[in-house]
């Protein structure tokens, strides 16, 4: 067995129980060795494999977000050429897949949550690299159904009223 096979399960069962736990507590009330003692690693693992607990956390994040995409692509949604309606119907419903699912990726819904009402240094890289996309995303497409005499403030309120009705 190599070191990189030997070590990639301790960082992955790091991650998963990371992601379990601040989903449940959220980032302040989460301790190291409450991961460690539910992943089954010595602590000073973690040290090994992340800078600090803000450094987990980020990755805890990435890796949920990395999961939800996974089971739920958006290759159709992001294809230009596939009918707006199709792409609007697949984005809406991804998107409430990944917060209503009711298995280990309903800790995505979970994981935002926290971070909305208690925010960490980590909001931003959501911020950036999530939510902005999916609100361009989605205002293309509102823009591509109701033609290219819409108005920019009609489809702000379209994309508005879309994401406000998935407030759970």
């Amino acid at each position: 067995m190599t070191q990189s096979t030997a070590v990639e399960p301790a960082f992955d069962r790091l991650l998963q129980v990371a992601v379990e736990v601040f989903a449940e507590c959220g980032f302040r009330e989460t301790t190291v060795r409450e991961i460690c003692s539910k992943a089954n690693v010595n602590v000073a693992s973690v040290s090994y494999y992340f800078r600090s607990k803000e450094a987990r956390y980020a990755q805890a994040l990435a890796y949920a977000f990395r999961e939800a995409n996974r089971l739920y692509p958006q290759d159709v949604i992001l294809n230009k050429n596939s009918p707006p309606k199709k792409r609007l119907t697949l984005l809406i419903g991804n998107f409430l897949y990944k917060l209503l699912v009711d298995c280990h990726l309903g800790l995505y819904s979970k994981l935002i949550i926290h971070e909305i009402a208690n925010p960490t240094n980590a909001l931003d890289e959501i911020i950036e690299t999530t939510i902005i996309p999916q609100f361009a995303l989605l205002a293309e497409i509102i823009h591509q159904i109701l033609g290219d005499s819409a108005h920019k403030v009609v489809v702000q309120r379209c994309l508005f009223s879309i994401f406000g009705q998935s407030d759970v």
